[in-house]
């Protein structure tokens, strides 16, 4: 099983931007959490640590923290 992401950011030739993410309620279609390049997120507060030593992979993970009531949804949606 990997530890870790399996090509380096250096892997990247073609310029892949991360621009938008979002995690939606599928029923409601309301959005839970959205981020994205060059907007803060909605739904979340974001916490960084800078005081830690960052790496690479650190760029590229997002931890959530999603309430009870998020985590009780029969379906949810990704774009």
């Amino acid at each position: 099983i990997p530890t870790g992401f399996l090509c380096p950011l250096s892997a990247n030739r073609y310029d892949i931007e991360f621009l938008l993410f979002s995690i939606s309620d599928y029923e409601s279609k309301s959005t839970i959490f959205e981020v994205g390049k060059d907007f803060p997120s909605i739904g979340m507060e974001i916490d960084v640590d800078y005081s830690s030593a960052l790496g690479e992979d650190s760029f590229r993970k997002i931890k959530y923290t999603f309430s009870d009531d998020v985590l009780k949804l029969p379906l949810i949606s990704t774009s």
